[in-house]
């Protein structure tokens, strides 16, 4: 097991803490800390949030060892977030996010002392058994790597002219939905969004291996991108507005949106492609594996599992909690730089066709749409009394993959209704329209 330890000031000196000791150094450098490192048998060394040590770090601090050393590109201002000389690891987790930003905290771990932040550290290695450095989506791609490894199954990236050619053809590619009207005007607004999208879109997408060829003849089963023509046919469904349209009217699509455009009542009409001749849904077990610990640390909060760390703060688990839900949505970005851009790419298109079938069985089944729809979250007019109500079997596995939780409710105001007739405006659109219905959910739930 790795062996972690916390290095924080005291006085005019630094105090260094693990596990299984406590040590005082005066003023020490870089390379006095790295052989201290080697006496102690210290795997990493992590740096107290707001000690000087972690504020005064350079990248230039290493480079000037000629030594073995790695240390990332920075961040911002020539902060480091983490580095590496030899075998042993520096960690800054004030210069990165570990977990969801929340409240102005920039995404830093709430830890109120060295024993907090050893005791995050030590919490999320003993569940996700791999190592925790460098960030959120490092500890995704080891476990990732593990469980391939382990079923002797080990997908091949794109080569590097390829990943530049898909790169290339991802710019003309269907993003998430971002899209409003208010169509109806209710007397309240319910908030809902969908518990780990891309997450659930992962452990049922079909993805490719290795190098694509050309496609041709189009087929619904497929692992392939297609370029497309669309639009919406006069059943009144798209035409009318009432739901958004999955697909813009061109560009490139997956398989996946694409028959779920259809299903919605689209026309799509399909060129050129490319797909693979290995394909497989390799990310199957790693999304399950991650929703079991992203389970595992709410049930804890939530008293639903007893406590096996019973000197653990909550703010600790809190810190694994929100680093937990981080660690697969980071992961899924990670693709692109990975040589797997086609993956990033085909569990966003498959998260919108997985949407775009509920809010289609929502219309058929309920009658009811949306207003605003900004990637995971929707948001319904109603003068239903309850938020399970307005959003009719959609709230009835709050903390199961498949369900939804609620983000709040607020009443319909003139603000509101202002600000949807801003919609059209660039700098202000879908995005300025949420921030105004979120901040009135927040004054009523206050």
């Amino acid at each position: 097991m790795t062996k972690h330890a916390v290095i924080q000031d005291f006085n005019d000196y630094y105090h260094i803490t693990s596990q299984d000791e406590s040590l005082i150094e005066y003023a020490p450098d870089i390379w006095n800390l790295y052989h201290l490192m080697h006496h102690h048998h210290i795997d990493v060394l992590w740096a107290m949030p707001g000690c000087s040590f972690s504020k005064n770090i350079r990248r230039e601090h290493f480079d000037s060892l000629n030594y073995d050393t790695y240390v990332p590109e920075h961040l911002v201002k020539n902060r480091v977030h983490g580095a590496r000389v030899g075998k042993k690891h520096f960690m800054f987790p004030e210069n990165r996010e570990w977990k969801q930003p929340q409240n102005g905290d920039k995404g830093v771990w709430h830890v109120e002392n060295a024993h907090d932040l050893l005791a995050t550290v030590q919490t999320l290695e003993a569940e996700y058994n791999v190592p925790v450095l460098w960030g959120p989506s490092h500890v995704g791609f080891e476990v990732l790597r593990s469980i391939q490894q382990f079923g002797g199954v080990e997908p091949a990236p794109l080569g590097g002219e390829q990943q530049r050619e898909f790169l290339a053809l991802a710019r003309a590619m269907a993003a998430p939905v971002s899209w409003g009207n208010l169509h109806t005007k209710g007397k309240w607004i319910v908030g809902i969004d969908k518990n780990g999208q891309f997450l659930g879109a992962a452990q049922s997408v079909k993805l490719g291996s290795g190098a694509y060829v050309k496609a041709e003849n189009y087929g619904p089963n497929q692992a392939a991108f297609w370029h497309y023509e669309a639009g919406a046919l006069g059943d009144g469904l798209l035409t009318s507005w009432i739901l958004p349209k999955p697909l813009p009217p061109t560009g490139w699509a997956s398989t996946d949106l694409i028959e779920a455009a259809r299903k919605m009542g689209m026309w799509v009409e399909t060129h050129e492609g490319i797909t693979w001749k290995e394909s497989g849904k390799y990310l199957e077990t790693w999304a399950k594996e991650m929703w079991q610990h992203r389970t595992y640390f709410n049930d804890l909060l939530g008293g639903a599992s007893p406590r096996p760390y019973f000197e653990v703060a909550t703010s600790v688990l809190e810190n694994c909690a929100s680093t937990a839900k981080m660690i697969p949505n980071t992961m899924i970005g990670r693709f692109k730089k990975e040589g797997f851009p086609h993956w990033n790419m085909g569990i966003i298109h498959r998260a919108i066709a997985n949407q775009a079938y509920t809010l289609q069985r929502l219309y058929r089944d309920e009658e009811i749409a949306p207003i605003l729809v900004s990637k995971d979250a929707l948001y319904f007019a109603t003068d239903a009394s309850t938020p399970q109500e307005a959003c009719p079997g959609l709230l009835d596995h709050p903390t199961e993959q498949r369900g939804y939780k609620l983000i709040g409710v607020c009443e319909m105001s003139h603000d509101i209704v202002a600000a949807f007739e801003r919609i059209g405006d660039k700098r202000f659109g879908v995005g300025g329209v949420e921030a105004v219905i979120k901040g009135a959910m927040g004054n009523e739930t206050a």
